[in-house]
């Protein structure tokens, strides 16, 4: 009696593993675009501006100086208390108010004979009234950057910040105005991810 239970048991667990459904397979995720092979795309825009003028070195200093309530530090956003103007360089500085109690303050100097470029910018996305500006950068050091509520302001204080700083001899880099644009062939992962070959295309990053 025995066996035949064993027997039946048997039986039926193999019946039980024939039966069986095995799990279906876990489909595979699709591949996900890389983000990281195109250039980046900024949000503020650069116009290759000469400022040329022919002001003197005492009608740079003065527009400057008639600029002072026209100008905030990039990320400051405060008006400047202070601005001192001579043949060398300007230095600003502004003030607020911490917490309702403590009274700060910050600012920045451009040395004439240390700047390497001042690029024209414009920054239609930043939530702020100032939405144009310059960007100096000198030959060593951190570079400076200053808004200005319109273009002209940015400009014109681009035109007398050029001026002093020929007068100074130093080295400018600055842009050519022709028309033209910085072309760059396409890397294989950016053809595979556009779905073409990758001599048939191009990458545009700058138009000037």
């Amino acid at each position: 009696m025995k066996l035949k239970r064993l027997c039946l048991s048997l039986i039926a667990a193999l019946l039980c593993v024939g039966c069986a459904v095995p799990p279906a397979p876990t489909p595979e995720a699709p591949p996900q675009p890389k983000t990281d092979i195109w250039p980046k795309i900024y949000a503020d825009e650069t116009y290759l501006a000469t400022f040329a003028s022919a002001w003197s070195e005492e009608e740079a200093m003065g527009t400057i100086r008639n600029l002072q309530n026209s100008m905030v530090e990039y990320n400051a956003n405060f008006t400047l208390s202070e601005l001192n103007v001579d043949a060398y360089g300007m230095r600003a500085r502004w003030t607020w108010i911490e917490n309702g109690t403590f009274q700060k303050s910050a600012g920045f100097i451009v040395p004439f004979d240390l700047i390497s470029s001042i690029l024209l910018e414009h920054y239609p996305a930043i939530d702020k009234d100032y939405k144009w500006g310059l960007q100096i950068y000198f030959t060593s050091g951190n570079p400076v950057f200053i808004r200005t509520p319109t273009r002209d302001a940015a400009e014109r204080l681009g035109k007398a910040i050029l001026v002093l700083s020929k007068a100074r001899g130093s080295k400018l880099g600055m842009p050519n105005p022709r028309f033209g644009a910085a072309l760059a062939g396409l890397t294989e992962a950016q053809a595979q991810a556009a779905g073409i070959l990758q001599s048939a295309g191009i990458i545009v990053s700058w138009v000037f």
